[in-house]
């Protein structure tokens, strides 16, 4: 999410993160690893082949 937001939005007051509400915790990714990009990608991919077949 955040690779494809970040150069949207403006200011260091931005944090990209998965909230857990029901323990009120932010999960905020502190590693810039870029290496599972492309298995995201693929992984996006594949849903969206899935969800126009049904």
């Amino acid at each position: 999410m955040e690779k494809e937001l970040r150069e949207k939005v403006s200011g260091d007051e931005v944090v990209f993160g998965v909230l857990d509400v029901k323990r009120g915790k932010l999960f905020e990714n502190k590693n810039q690893d870029t290496s599972l990009y492309p298995l995201l990608n693929g992984e996006a991919k594949s849903f969206e082949t899935i969800w126009k077949a049904i």
